[in-house]
């Protein structure tokens, strides 16, 4: 499982387990008279997608550089499960790799 969140509150949830699927969560909501409630997706992924967006998750974990413990700049934190303990990383704003993330995220959801 890999959790994604950005600084603007949009989540995505991938999960291994059973159908690939990705989930999505735009925390953005409208404020005022017409407020309007989160949108969440669900999309089923293909085995290309899928190792993709595992590729992307992977690759900005793998960053040693550019995840930080704590960041005080920080544009967006992953949330993994192996062996049943959950880790997080957090992506500095200059990480290269957080963009790429980001973009394979949004092209599985279109």
């Amino acid at each position: 499982m890999y959790r994604y969140s950005d600084k603007i509150g949009n989540v995505f949830e991938l999960l291994d387990e059973g159908p690939r699927l990705l989930f999505s969560n735009n925390g953005k909501s409208s404020l005022g008279a017409t407020a309007t409630a989160p949108q969440q997706l669900e999309k089923a992924l293909s085995d290309q997608e899928y190792m993709h967006l595992v590729s992307a998750f992977n690759a900005a974990i793998d960053n040693k550089v550019f995840h930080r413990e704590l960041c005080n700049n920080c544009s967006g934190t992953i949330l993994t499960e192996e062996n049943g303990q959950q880790k997080r990383y957090i992506l500095s704003a200059s990480s290269p790799d957080m963009p790429a993330l980001e973009a394979a995220l949004l092209a599985c959801i279109r």
